[in-house]
């Protein structure tokens, strides 16, 4: 009988032997498994450049998400912060049709320029506006620091 692994006659009294010695059984054994085991390493590898792929991907969602969220409250600070005169009315008059804005444009107490607190103070105890209508003003006053 001939040795699996080199080829060799394998001379002895059992006839059973496979192999010329037991480095030899040995190294067959992992010649025959490696296959194998490349495969799984593959398919394993495949998994985790998946993995990394998909973090990746959360990753670039997670930055756009707190570039965005830091975009806002640099907005939010500005509006909060800023005690500037504007003219709220002139930018007011180019923006499109809304109740809010027809209702200020239709005042004549408010005045032409003047500070966001100043505005606030005109709408609420002048003009008597609703809370939504507040918060409409908070966001027309946010688009004009935009812009």
């Amino acid at each position: 009988m001939n040795c699996l692994y080199c080829g060799a006659i394998i001379e002895g009294k059992r006839k059973s032997r496979k192999f010329c010695n037991d480095a030899h059984k040995q190294a067959y054994w992992r010649k025959q498994h490696q296959g194998e085991q490349s495969q799984e390493l593959l398919s394993e590898l495949e998994e985790l450049r998946e993995k990394v792929h998909d973090q990746a991907q959360t990753i670039e969602a997670l930055e756009q998400e707190t570039m965005r969220l830091h975009n806002r409250l640099d907005l939010e600070r500005r509006f909060h912060g800023d005690h500037s005169t504007y003219s709220f009315l002139a930018w007011l008059k180019k923006q499109s049709p809304s109740a809010l804005r027809d209702k200020l444009l239709a005042s004549s107490f408010l005045p032409a320029r003047a500070s966001r607190a100043k505005y606030e103070a005109h709408l609420r105890y002048t003009l008597q506006c609703s809370p939504e209508e507040m918060d409409e003003f908070a966001h027309l006053w946010k688009l004009m620091l935009l812009s």
